[in-house]
């Protein structure tokens, strides 16, 4: 690819109805689900009827309809097996699971202003995609994928001019696996994420790749 990220983070994002004042740092430490070290040094914020920390390689949001583990910091799985164990092995009974989302994000530098609309040119025809929604004043354009398998793939492409960079987001989201209800309806859900992650982060990676690549097309 040739330029190395500002910035590159691996998310899970679960959908479903949670109650968010409950997963505190000392919740999870009291489970051994993180280290007494993180609870610790975490920074926490409860605006707006959420429950956010960050600490060490993990940043944590909780909202009553949408939980997120992001990390900055390789192993990206560490994120995937944190909300595995968590629901898994404590939540499963208490919470309806909908979904959930595997995010990955990229911020790269550009040598110049008009890099990015030359990038977005590129990859908008790419053939597979479809539901274009280009945004032009907010330098935005989204390209969406629908597999058969019900899974839906986005592409964001975000441009800023000052310092020029691109933030490329691919998502992929994963609806109705809890259909069964309950608990068996959870675990089947949180069964599902583990199995994808690594593929599905594998997947992002090349996309990224694809799409930094025509910045070093344009260049040539």
């Amino acid at each position: 690819m040739g330029v190395e990220p500002r910035f590159s983070s691996a998310t899970v994002a679960l959908l479903g109805q949670f109650s968010p004042e409950e997963l505190t740092p000392q919740w999870f430490a009291e489970r051994d689900l993180l280290s007494r070290r993180m609870t610790e040094s975490a920074k926490v914020d409860t605006e707006d009827g959420k429950m956010r920390f960050v600490s060490d390689w993990l940043a944590f949001t909780a909202g009553p309809e949408r939980i997120s583990a992001e990390t900055a910091q390789a192993p990206y799985v560490r994120v995937c097996d944190f909300v595995a164990r968590t629901f898994h092995e404590h939540l499963c009974r208490s919470v309806l699971l909908e979904g959930f989302a595997i995010i990955r994000q990229s911020l790269y530098p550009l040598e110049t202003e008009h890099a990015f609309d030359q990038i977005t040119k590129a990859v908008v025809p790419f053939d597979e995609w479809t539901d274009e929604h280009t945004n032009e004043r907010q330098a935005q354009v989204v390209i969406v994928q629908q597999q058969d398998d019900g899974v839906q793939v986005m592409l964001q492409l975000q441009g800023a001019s000052s310092p020029p960079v691109i933030g490329i987001t691919v998502a992929e989201g994963y609806h109705g696996y809890g259909k069964n209800g309950g608990a068996d309806g959870n675990r089947d859900l949180i069964q599902v994420l583990g199995k994808r992650f690594d593929n599905t982060v594998r997947r992002a990676d090349a996309l990224i790749e694809r799409v930094m690549s025509q910045n070093s097309l344009q260049r040539d």
